[in-house]
């Protein structure tokens, strides 16, 4: 009887924890199928700077924004995946890219952008449903840091498109870190 009441209380755990493991808490769309914001927590997210990009795009400008008072750690390193008949298909390179290992502080109330170059994939970018995965990232406050899964930010690729805006971002190293004016 003790064992059947121990394997009872542990089934009910698991189906307890279960909704909170699949929680889309950290997920925010923000215009539908695609073209999302990734909400790291309340607050802070990081997104593309448009939702559509037009087809062999080069480089894009991801958005990390932090309205907290929290202070977010990130850094370089991406993967490019593509959604066809219905599952993510990661996109083949022509090499590993070898991202720096350098990481950002993304301060109270402040904004920043990394340049998301697609150079290394074996073909370019064509129409369709794709995803950017990125790293993991760290919140801190007061000496506690809780870490975050990798973001994953989904974004369509069509000949409609136009190329990014000009929003005048202001260079911060040779590695591709923008600040906004």
């Amino acid at each position: 009887m003790a064992k059947k009441t121990l394997i009872l209380s542990i089934v009910m755990l698991i189906l307890i924890a279960m909704p909170a493991c699949s929680s889309t808490d950290s997920w925010e769309d923000s215009s539908g199928l695609y073209g999302g914001v990734w909400k790291v927590k309340d607050g802070i997210t990081v997104r593309f700077l448009q939702d559509t990009y037009p087809p062999d795009i080069g480089t894009m400008t991801l958005v990390f924004e932090n309205r907290t008072e929290y202070v977010m750690m990130f850094g370089h390193g991406w993967s490019f995946q593509r959604y066809e008949n219905g599952r993510w298909h990661d996109l083949e390179v022509i090499f590993e890219p070898v991202f720096w290992l350098v990481g950002y502080m993304l301060y109270e109330h402040d904004r920043k952008a990394l340049r998301v170059g697609t150079d290394f994939l074996v073909k370019p970018l064509d129409e369709g449903l794709h995803r950017l995965t990125g790293i993991p990232l760290r919140i801190s406050r007061g000496g506690n840091h809780v870490e975050f899964p990798p973001y994953q930010i989904e974004f369509m690729v069509s000949n409609d498109a136009t190329e990014e805006p000009d929003v005048g971002l202001i260079p911060m190293n040779e590695i591709g870190l923008f600040r906004f004016p």
